[in-house]
């Protein structure tokens, strides 16, 4: 556990090289930062609060489990400089919760912790769930992903389950009782799951998990260093389908620049997907489309 003065090294250096101060924040990630000891907590956001006014930062950004988010937690936030705070929900299929070992009532928890963050912080709110886990099925994980469209927080992060060497999903792995889909499996799940929260205007801000993680603890599960881009490949696949018709040996489409190598897929893979169809697939980039949106060309 980091102390307050380790807070304030760390922040001494990383502040003195940030280029855009208005939009970093200071961010206690990988835990539920709300669980901890009051006597743990304050003195590290003064420390972080001080740095946030003086380097005229975003804010402070932190993850919890919603459980943790009474109104006790959310009026002592209040006093400090949150811009962001993440739920990390997992699932919210309650046999699913059971059979990884989370509390029970995970959706009435999280939907009392967003009506306390509206009530005491105005602050972005964001969710985290992680899709493959042990018991789960693709319905379990698209009912998670509808009930946070429903809740309509700020952003979301999907985190496909992976195995870590030496956890008790590990063994289970090893023993055959958790058995995991293919890796393509999961990425057209999770385009699905973003196409969800796109439509509820749910910002994705992170899918798949950072591809620093040490990969030699990695077992199984579904692990890519491009998760992300394979996924964004996938929407934008399906939303060229629709622009077939029978007989067709070329399809031509416009898009903003930005997004003309996820309309190709990452490594070409749409354009082979539709070279193996008899169908020639050529993007050309056009600034006056708007973002994520295609054109065909007749």
């Amino acid at each position: 556990m980091p102390t307050a003065e380790d807070i304030n090294a760390l922040c001494d250096t990383a502040c003195s090289e940030i280029s855009s101060p208005e939009n970093a924040e200071i961010a206690f990630f990988g835990g539920s930062f709300t669980a901890l000891p009051r006597c743990v907590t304050e003195p590290l956001l003064e420390v972080a609060d001080e740095f946030t006014e003086r380097y005229n930062l975003r804010g402070i950004r932190i993850s919890t489990d919603p459980y943790f988010l009474k109104r006790e937690q959310t009026a002592f936030l209040s006093k400090h400089k949150i811009s962001a705070v993440e739920l990390g929900i997992q699932s919210f299929d309650e046999e699913v919760r059971r059979k990884n070992g989370r509390r029970e009532n995970g959706l009435q928890d999280a939907q009392t912790a967003i009506e306390n963050l509206k009530t005491d912080l105005n602050c972005e709110i964001g969710m985290q769930m992680m899709t493959g886990m042990f018991g789960s099925t693709h319905e379990t994980d698209l009912f998670t992903a509808k009930q946070i469209a429903a809740m309509k927080p700020d952003t979301v992060r999907v985190y496909p389950t992976v195995v870590l060497r030496g956890t008790e999903l590990d063994r289970l792995f090893q023993n055959g009782e958790f058995k995991p889909y293919g890796i393509d499996e999961m990425a057209l799940l999770c385009a699905e799951i973003q196409e969800i929260t796109d439509s509820a205007n749910i910002r994705v801000i992170r899918m798949g998990l950072h591809s620093d993680i040490d990969k030699e603890k990695i077992t199984g599960g579904y692990f890519h260093p491009a998760f992300g881009e394979i996924v964004q490949s996938l929407i934008m696949r399906k939303r060229l389908e629709t622009m077939v018709t029978e007989g067709i040996s070329e399809l031509t489409v416009k898009c903003n620049p930005s997004d003309v190598s996820k309309v190709l897929g990452h490594k070409n893979m749409n354009r082979i997907y539709f070279s193996q169809m008899g169908i020639d697939l050529t993007v050309k980039a056009d600034s006056t489309i708007e973002i994520n949106t295609l054109s065909a060309l007749k």
